[in-house]
């Protein structure tokens, strides 16, 4: 579902048709995509994905972009609590909520409620301009491991715990996405790679990104 601030009376009608289109009785996983509004209407539209696990015709509940905020206000009345969360997750920007600067800890609030976390975008570079797959502490770590940027990546969110869901697009890149788990990075490789969170935030000159450079 879109958002919140979506119609919950079509709710039944649109699973319905998902339902149809698919082939299928159920969903594994029905996902509120982003809060949109918050109070009664979140509650509203919540009570009505709740119906559908009742009905049988969704099996679990999940939502994304949701910050610790949102988290706690859902937490307050729903009877159903989703297990399931995605929010986007790279080395630039490490679970946070897109929208409004981010919001920290939700990966550590998220987990202590029991959820699964699944990380999107991980080498996408929107909305930063250097590439995760270009940057050059993760290019220096694809090559000590003999691995691709992409591998590198991918491998840095599964240490965290982080489910991932790489698109491939031809088989070397399925062949690549294969190899997830035949390698590790050690603590410092990952230490490195967190903290390129914070160097790509940064807006003191002597803190700046390796890669800057002066005009």
């Amino acid at each position: 579902m879109a958002s919140a601030s979506g119609r919950s009376r079509y709710l039944e009608a649109i699973v319905a048709g998902q339902l149809q289109a698919l082939q299928t009785d159920y969903l594994d996983v029905y996902m509120l995509h982003a809060a949109g509004v918050s109070g009664p209407k979140l509650q509203e539209v919540w009570s009505s994905m709740e119906r559908l696990v009742d009905l049988g015709r969704v099996r679990a509940l999940g939502v994304s972009n949701f910050g610790v905020q949102e988290l706690e206000a859902l937490w307050s009345f729903a009877r159903i609590k989703p297990v399931y969360m995605q929010n986007i997750f790279k080395v630039y920007k490490q679970g946070e909520q897109i929208l409004g600067g981010g919001t920290t800890g939700v990966l550590d609030w998220a987990r202590a409620h029991g959820m699964i976390m699944v990380g999107y975008s991980t080498i996408n570079s929107w909305p930063h301009l250097l590439p995760p797959l270009q940057d050059p502490h993760v290019l220096a770590i694809a090559r000590a491991k003999g691995r691709t940027a992409s591998q590198v990546l991918h491998r840095w969110a599964l240490q965290h715990g982080i489910a991932v869901i790489p698109k491939a697009s031809s088989m070397e890149r399925i062949r690549e996405n294969s190899e997830l788990l035949d390698f590790e990075l050690s603590e410092m490789q990952m230490a490195a790679l967190d903290g390129l969170a914070t160097l790509s935030e940064s807006n003191h000159a002597e803190v700046r990104p390796s890669w800057h450079q002066d005009s």
